[in-house]
């Protein structure tokens, strides 16, 4: 295994920069900042060329290597940079914008003597392609509603498993971009991704998902230490070297415990072969892991055009990245692959991901319902055997409010892939809103297995164990999903919900300290002293709480809040009074959204389960549950 890793800090202004880990801390409050992404990168790239010109072409090709964007992208990051270090319009205490040429790091930065991080968690993936809960919660109901497909902006790794041979288990790395040009990044993650998904059929093969196996992407990791970060027993790893029409892929299967080769190949094609490569490799790696891949390929999705392919990945490539201005241009690359071939089933699912997504990002698309009807109707008819067509089908069908429909096609995604992780996550919060916690946590642990370096199904596992009473193995999970993701500050007040239960508001309180200010954070202070005995402290704060709810008049979830406070003091009357407000709010809005997402909500609160059992409880159920 690699040595411990240094962690360099550096400190300017009121901050402290971890640039291994990629986090941001304010010294003053000792909380992590909440930036992750291209801001992060453009923070890391300034603040370690202190008062140096940094010219525009330059920080835009660190940040987007071998993509093209718009000068826009690189100012609305610089925009954002700016407000998360609190700098106002003409301050430039940390950031100097030099007029036509770049920007200039101004503020002193003085970098500490690194510190060795034991079992540091691998860091989140730079931009350079070479390799060597919002409520925890509510990141289900987005996996049921939204199903976004990634959540990759959680990193890390949890503690060294031992690998067991039987059955086996495979992650699939990104393979590296060696092209001439070094351009090739979206080719060489796409045809990975492909043949992870071929491996998926193979029903006795774990294959880990992408979310987990692609975060080693540019670390010097070695494979030994892969395998047990992933507990898989194999890694399968490549390399991709692309020059106008002709592909040379390289792969190799290895051992997880010897880091011995099991088996290797080199591939010389013409780029119109590249399908039948990804299934020349799939089916040598199953065949040397002993399993068969015995769930057909849904053929229909794929199409024949190396240029439809080449704009897909691309698209794919933009929507898992999702940086500022990604998901528009995975848009276009999409529409442009079906410009070449409209019959292209896998493009179409895609798009309809795209206007999912866009729905929850609150990104304006023209036409947006109906183009995203169109996408689905198009993606199933031109792939029925595509398990992700139908669950985008269904996406669209929950938001257009038809429920039934919406059910027929997650059924249908279920038969064909029960193991893809959208469809997973949807059973999940499906069994959750009928209160089967103990069945929803076992295949939430299922997801965990698949994509152990996810803080976000960490954290979701750690919520339904609270809910269900399992405080201690709540807390563990908390705890791994604040490793993976420190910056997730919602994880915190999931935390402090946990010690209160536990009967432990005292050690609650720093916890509660370090949440980011809002009503989330002065809930668990009134539920913390409340449970302390500082029964006036609790009344100031809830007093305070009721009236910023009045002020949001439209904001289930502060009522939700206040409810559970109610609920912890056991005053039913008052807890349900406003479990009443919340769902006349929920019901005022448009749609369904609104009132799944109250039921959903109330059923994962752990303060309220003492009013499961009283008849008032069943009028928070969607009408549209009743049948279910």
């Amino acid at each position: 295994m690699q040595p411990p890793q240094a962690s360099p800090i550096h400190e300017f202004g009121e901050f402290e920069l971890d640039t291994l880990r990629r986090v941001l801390t304010s010294r003053s409050t000792g909380q992590p900042v909440d930036i992750t992404g291209r801001v992060v990168e453009a923070l890391v790239y300034l603040v370690e060329r202190p008062g140096q010109l940094v010219e525009k072409k330059a920080l835009m090709d660190a940040l987007w290597p071998h993509v093209v964007v718009e000068e826009g992208n690189l100012t609305q990051t610089i925009h954002s940079l700016r407000r998360a270090l609190g700098e106002k319009a003409g301050e430039d205490r940390f950031i100097a914008t030099v007029p036509g040429r770049g920007y200039r790091f101004v503020a002193a930065v003085k970098v500490r003597a690194p510190q060795v991080a034991v079992d540091a968690p691998p860091p989140p993936p730079r931009p350079q392609p070479r390799r060597g809960r919002v409520i925890a919660w509510s990141a289900v109901v987005a996996a049921l509603l939204v199903a976004i497909g990634v959540f990759a902006w959680r990193r890390g790794g949890p503690a060294a498993v031992k690998l067991d041979a039987n059955p086996p288990s495979v992650a699939v790395l990104a393979f590296v971009d060696m092209s001439p040009e070094q351009d090739q990044a979206h080719f060489a993650e796409g045809l990975s991704e492909e043949i992870l998904n071929m491996l998926a059929r193979a029903d006795a093969l774990r294959v880990i998902a992408r979310t987990s196996s692609f975060s080693f992407r540019d670390q010097n990791a070695d494979i030994h230490t892969i395998a047990q970060r992933l507990a898989v027993t194999h890694v399968l790893e490549g390399s991709v070297r692309k020059a106008g029409e002709r592909v040379r892929i390289t792969a190799q299967l290895i051992d997880g415990a010897t880091s011995a080769h099991v088996w290797s190949d080199t591939y010389d094609r013409d780029l119109k072969d590249i399908f039948g490569v990804q299934s020349e490799i799939a089916a040598a790696v199953a065949d040397a892991l002993h399993v068969t891949i015995n769930r057909a390929a849904p053929t229909r999705a794929e199409t024949s055009s190396t240029q439809a392919y080449e704009h897909y990945l691309q698209g794919r490539h933009l929507f898992h990245r999702r940086s500022t201005g990604d998901l528009p241009q995975a848009k276009s690359h999409f529409e442009k692959a079906l410009e070449i071939d409209p019959e292209y089933g896998r493009a179409w699912t895609a798009l309809a991901g795209v206007y999912m997504v866009a729905r929850y990002e609150d990104l304006t698309l023209p036409d947006a319902m109906a183009k995203w009807r169109r996408a689905t109707e198009r993606a199933v008819a031109l792939s029925p055997e595509l398990a992700e067509a139908h669950f985008r089908t269904a996406q669209y069908f929950w938001h257009a409010g038809d429920d039934a429909t919406a059910a027929i096609h997650l059924a249908r995604a279920k038969a064909l892939n029960p193991q893809e992780p959208l469809v997973v996550s949807a059973e999940v919060a499906r069994l959750i809103s009928e209160g089967r916690f103990d069945e929803a946590i076992e295949r939430q642990k299922n997801l965990v297995a698949l994509d152990p370096l996810s803080a976000t199904n960490r954290g979701n596992l750690g919520v339904f164990l609270m809910t269900a009473g399992r405080l201690q193995e709540a807390q563990a999970e908390l705890e791994r999903s604040l490793e993976l993701s420190p910056a997730a500050m919602n994880t915190l007040g999931d935390i402090a919900q946990v010690l209160i239960l536990q009967g432990r508001a005292d050690e609650a309180m720093p916890v509660i300290s370090r949440m980011r200010e809002g009503y989330a954070r002065e809930q668990r202070f009134a539920l913390a002293h409340f449970a302390r005995g500082d029964v006036a402290e609790s009344d100031a704060i809830l007093a305070r709480l009721i009236a910023e709810a009045e002020q949001r008049s439209t904001d289930l979830e502060i009522a939700v809040a206040i409810a559970e406070v109610y609920a912890a003091r056991n005053d039913r009357e008052r807890a349900f009074a406003w479990l009443d407000t919340a769902h006349r709010r929920a019901v005022s809005q448009p749609g369904f959204t609104a009132r799944w997402w109250l039921y959903d909500l109330v059923q994962v609160a752990p303060f309220l389960k003492p009013l499961r059992d009283d008849p008032r409880w069943a009028r928070l159920r969607p009408k549209s549950l009743a049948g279910k």
